[in-house]
């Protein structure tokens, strides 16, 4: 996978690939991009109304681009926390196959010197394009980034994500189709919570038949900029949902409770123990590592390749 190369057409950031632009150029004194964000995307997902009664919240970007939605979402997350003094966490996540570069990502965030500080802290963390799943944690802790650099479809298709907001932002459904399919939808659904929001700036005729198929109740609502109308859905829940594992419970991912102590024993201080012990630490547990050896990677770790990594844990 390689970062994908942009191009400027009209004074607008354009994909070659798909004929389309990444968002609207400015309009008058202020910034369409942002407007349109706001109408399409948060108030049409109910935000941020809906993180006045929830803990953590999850967002899903399908086609996260220039990085812009995630940014004003994270501007207004961060301000939320600010105003409420709750400690939630914001999961985003962010599905890319084609994703920019982080000098590309900078350019197009220039246009909004406001969200510099935000864009900074994003681009320093952001993962290299190697086709797979990379979780970034920012703002200490309040907001985690899960980038998926990898198609859609199987982004979605393992997973149990329990989603609150979807942002469908991948583009025109005339030019990039699989985005925008029954299939994919119904990896949507498996991949909701009950009351799960989506929005997208399109109301072709076939995304809102294609939502309602995987049991989503659909809304055409009025559009932004020159388009007339744009769809609303929202998930009902599990019993709307047309697969079924009860008949074959191996396939279906296990319930596991919240742990009233949040202690875990971790046997091995190699790589895989570490990272382990690591992940469960970031997530606010209390870990002990138990190994035979009083220092960490002394076996099978020890050798030059495998500890270069350790001495960032």
């Amino acid at each position: 996978m390689q970062y994908t190369n942009l191009i400027w057409r009209d004074g607008q950031p354009f994909s070659e690939m798909f004929d389309d632009i990444y968002y609207s150029s400015n309009e008058g004194e202020d910034i369409s991009g942002e407007r349109e964000f706001n109408h399409v995307f948060f108030k049409n997902n109910g935000l941020p109304e809906r993180w006045q009664t929830s803990n953590d919240f999850v967002i899903a970007e399908l086609g996260f681009g220039s990085g812009l939605n995630c940014l004003l979402t994270i501007r207004a997350w961060l301000q939320h926390l600010a105003e409420t003094q709750q400690t939630s966490c914001l999961h985003y996540i962010a599905i890319e196959k084609y994703p920019l570069s982080p000098e590309t990502i900078v350019t197009l965030i220039s246009r909004y010197p406001e969200l510099k500080p935000l864009c900074d802290e994003l681009v320093e963390n952001y993962p290299p394009a190697v086709e797979t799943s990379h979780s970034r944690h920012l703002f200490d802790g309040k907001v985690v980034i899960h980038y998926k650099c990898m198609d859609v479809f199987t982004a979605l298709r393992d997973e149990q994500l329990k989603v609150d907001a979807w942002y469908l932002d991948g583009f025109t459904p005339a030019r990039n189709a699989d985005m925008w399919s029954q299939a994919l939808f119904l990896k949507l659904a498996q991949n909701s919570n009950q009351g799960a929001r989506c929005s997208t700036y399109t109301a072709a005729g076939f995304v809102r038949r294609n939502l309602m198929a995987a049991g989503f109740d659909v809304t055409k609502v009025t559009g932004y900029g020159k388009k007339r109308e744009m769809l609303v859905a929202e998930y009902k829940g599990a019993e709307q949902k047309t697969f079924n594992y009860k008949d074959k419970p191996w396939f279906s991912l296990s319930e596991v409770s919240a742990a009233k102590r949040k202690h875990a024993t971790v046997i091995g201080a190699g790589i895989a123990g570490l990272c382990v012990a690591y992940a469960l630490i970031r997530r606010g547990w209390h870990v002990t590592i138990i190994d035979r050896h009083d220092e960490v990677a002394k076996e099978a770790s020890s050798n030059p390749v495998a500890d270069y990594p350790l001495s960032s844990i």
